[in-house]
């Protein structure tokens, strides 16, 4: 743990969407992406930044963990959680970083809670759909991710520092998620 008060990163998303600005070159688009892993509830934001000049590119801005609760919550419950976590760091980023008008895609693991967000009935259980009503407030678009393919499921395994500094798809996402969404 000592060397994980020593970690020194490169910032170039932020690098890259300033100069983005700076020379007046509005990027096609703007996406930011979200992940939800099982156990403790962590959250992976990335925004990927689409110009003719610059290409596309990926890199994670925003981060969070948290430990679920030891109280007996259903994994789908906790799932749900990660997505309203999720849904919040978006907003987050998107206000710290002045983002309007942009396609916001939130990626789950969870099958389960997905179907929730996406089902329209009155019937699921009033903890269920408080979360479910505030989650669908953001209009942001819910997809799956296979867990193999989460980049933050590392959150709920762990690495030292030395193996996340190595682990690019932590940093950038998968490398599918940079490409058109016709692919």
């Amino acid at each position: 743990m000592k060397d994980s008060n020593h970690m020194t990163l490169q910032a170039n998303v932020m690098d890259y969407l300033t100069s983005e600005l700076q020379v007046v070159e509005v990027p096609d688009k703007y996406e930011i992406s979200n992940g939800s892993p099982l156990l403790p509830n962590g959250q992976r934001s990335s925004v990927s930044s689409e110009s003719e000049m610059h290409g596309t590119k990926s890199s994670l801005i925003f981060s969070k963990s948290r430990i679920a609760p030891i109280k007996g919550m259903t994994i789908p419950r906790l799932e749900l959680m990660a997505i309203l976590i999720g849904t919040r760091a978006a907003q987050f980023v998107m206000t710290q970083l002045d983002l309007t008008n942009i396609k916001v895609i939130l990626w789950s693991d969870s099958k389960c809670a997905l179907h929730w967000i996406k089902n329209h009935s009155n019937l699921l259980p009033r903890f269920v759909q408080n979360r479910v009503e505030e989650i669908r407030r953001t209009k942001f678009t819910f997809r799956y991710i296979p867990s193999e393919e989460n980049p933050v499921e590392v959150a709920t395994r762990g690495l030292n520092p030395k193996q996340l500094r190595g682990f690019m798809t932590w940093w950038h996402g998968p490398s599918w998620l940079v490409q058109d969404e016709t692919s």
